[in-house]
């Protein structure tokens, strides 16, 4: 049982949605459905995989990147909010690099151009401690109010979905991005 709750409003909207990913089919194939995935929905999730190639940390699905290649997706060691590793025949595995941008937070564009860049890379040439996949695919994850403003930034990922739509169709995503609030606060 991990007993650190990380601060922030990234973790609080990011670790439901990385848990449900792995743990829930039904909302695993309702996300998946959404992506340039579509027809592989009813996949499972490598999360196990992926935790013990990195050697357990905390949260599995956070702070992944690729220090050793100078391509501009991964220069500095850029990392992704939220990975995972899907597959629906164990020889065809697929990546989702997923960048979580709540009401307060900003996007900008220099950031939003690696993403691509960045799930190509690690497609084709994967870093240590992640395991091998071939396809990958970017989802931004925001908030419907930054709709506007981010607007201008879709073409720099695949997808995108907002936290409305998923809290509309899986409200206990909601109920746990608040759990986590309280806990957060202290339980205030």
């Amino acid at each position: 049982m991990i007993n650190i709750i990380p601060t922030g409003e990234e973790f609080a909207h990011a670790q439901p949605i990385a848990e449900m990913l792995a743990h829930n089919p039904t909302f695993r194939s309702w996300f998946i459905a959404k992506t340039r995935f579509v027809a592989d929905a009813d996949c499972q999730s490598m999360h196990e995989q992926i935790e013990r190639e990195r050697h357990h940390p905390p949260f599995w699905w956070r702070h992944n990147h690729h220090v050793s290649c100078g391509c501009e997706g991964c220069v500095g060691g850029r990392e992704t909010d939220i990975f995972n590793i899907f597959f629906r025949n164990p020889k065809d595995k697929f990546a989702l690099h997923i960048e979580v941008k709540h009401l307060g937070d900003t996007l900008k564009e220099n950031q939003a151009k690696r993403y691509k860049q960045r799930a190509s890379c690690w497609a084709a040439n994967k870093p240590n401690r992640i395991p091998q996949h071939h396809r990958a695919g970017t989802v931004l994850l925001y908030s419907a109010a930054k709709h506007t403003k981010l607007e201008p930034l879709f073409t720099h990922f695949h997808n995108r979905l907002t936290f409305e739509e998923i809290w509309a169709v899986f409200p206990r995503i909601l109920d746990a991005t608040q759990a986590i609030r309280k806990l957060q606060s202290g339980g205030r």
